[in-house]
């Protein structure tokens, strides 16, 4: 697949160490940028790099020791505002705290020209031909502008710095920076990070293939497990839970059901398996004598699927977890970090095993290999629901075990030795 392959080539490019300036390997804090290999893809970088500045925004400025960055405020994604603001609430106030997004500005070109020769230098370990490598070297030479206003912010007397995740290239840029001079490094998980091989692979994998802190706040269990694998040290990998502002969001246990099952969508990494997922929605719904519900994901656009569904589809529209709880009896999923939210509120969740599932979430008892066999299991739950309840909960703590989060997250910021 062309996305495994050049996964393969910028793991191989960062191992080269050709693009290591001033103790920052820029291979990494450019890699999300490098999957897309086509001429708009190539156009985008060179847009990018010449015409947008990277601004920081100190909110907090105390001189503290304590510092926390967030890249991804216009992001519109409050899941993602919610990560670093629940960190803050969980410190005390001394800390200081940064944001940065990227700005139009009709004068970046001039800084990125100016670094651009000796930029072009470090793309040497990037196996691509000239045209390539050169938006790589603007890419880079963008990244070394930002890296001189970054520096100031590091200055004085630092001893940690907390990243919202460190696979974005400008926290991955923070990241690297603050360890090159002595400054501990802490990010954090905000979705089911997973491995990911040749039948699945997208540039997801950069939330681990990416991962440079020293410390990653973590879900659970599963997410450790997953990085073991990928070769990083389990003391790397502090389990706090899922920092989301809404806990512990139980389904009903009135026994009343609604006739509706609800189908959830992955990102767009995950279309043709979203394609997969509600054909397969279609034929439960139809065995069962139920009618389904489409719940997009925050990425999603409903106009790529809606010519997929048909009269017992109720509506597809992106939903609250409250609300779609009260809406469906059961979901069908891929895998999403909803997924873990459905465990963790004990509601039946069957996952279809396209062949495109990552092994993480390849468990007896919630991944199924065919739409018959999510029938079957769906009839044999909802006569147990209690058995079915349990075995859901005890899933969501092997994802997120989120028990005494605020003081898991102190722990892990503060006690850094």
């Amino acid at each position: 697949m062309t996305v495994g392959r050049e996964f393969e080539r910028i793991q191989k490019f960062k191992h080269s160490g050709s693009a290591v300036l001033d103790g920052v390997n820029y291979a990494y804090v450019i890699a999300p940028y490098l999957y897309d290999i086509s001429f708009v893809g190539w156009c985008k970088r060179l847009v990018f790099s010449l015409f947008f500045s990277t601004s920081l925004r100190p909110i907090n400025i105390e001189g503290h020791s304590l510092l926390l960055f967030y890249s991804c405020r216009k992001k519109n994604r409050p899941d993602y505002d919610y990560v670093i603001t629940g960190v803050r609430n969980s410190l005390n106030n001394d800390y200081d705290y940064v944001e940065s997004e990227e700005q139009f500005s009709l004068l970046q070109f001039l800084p990125t020209l100016y670094r651009l020769p000796s930029s072009f230098k470090l793309t040497s370990g990037y196996e691509k031909g000239l045209m390539q490598r050169f938006s790589v070297s603007l890419l880079i030479a963008k990244y070394r502008t930002t890296a001189v206003n970054v520096m100031s912010v590091l200055s004085g007397h630092r001893s940690c710095v907390v990243t919202f995740c460190d696979a974005h290239p400008p926290e991955n840029l923070f990241a690297q920076m603050a360890k090159a001079i002595g400054i501990f490094t802490v990010t954090n998980q905000h979705g089911q990070y997973r491995l990911l091989n040749h039948n699945n692979m997208s540039p997801d994998a950069e939330a681990y293939a990416n991962f440079v802190s020293e410390r990653m706040l973590c879900w659970g269990a599963a997410t450790r497990s997953e990085f073991v694998k990928f070769g990083v040290s389990p003391e790397r990998m502090m389990i706090t839970g899922w920092i989301r502002q809404c806990q512990r969001v139980q389904k009903s246990e009135d026994g009343s059901r609604t006739g509706i099952l609800g189908v959830m969508l992955n990102g767009e990494n995950g279309k043709e398996s979203n394609f997969v997922l509600i054909q397969s929605a279609k034929h439960v719904a139809s065995a069962l004598a139920m009618r389904y519900f489409v719940r997009l994901h925050p990425a999603n656009d409903a106009n790529n699927y809606s010519h997929l569904l048909d009269e017992n589809c109720v509506a597809i529209e992106r939903c609250g977890l409250q609300d779609y709880l009260a809406k469906v009896d059961f979901s069908i999923a891929h895998m999403s970090g909803a997924v873990i939210e459905m465990l963790c509120s004990g509601s039946l969740i069957y996952l279809l095993d396209d062949g495109c599932l990552a092994d993480i979430f390849c468990i007896n008892g919630l991944s199924y290999k065919h739409s018959d066999d999510i029938v079957l299991a769906v009839s044999e739950d909802l006569e147990s629901p209690n058995l079915s309840k349990k075995r859901m909960l005890e899933l969501g703590h092997w994802f997120n075990d989120d028990s005494d989060q605020p003081e898991h997250i102190r722990s892990a910021i503060y006690f850094n030795g």
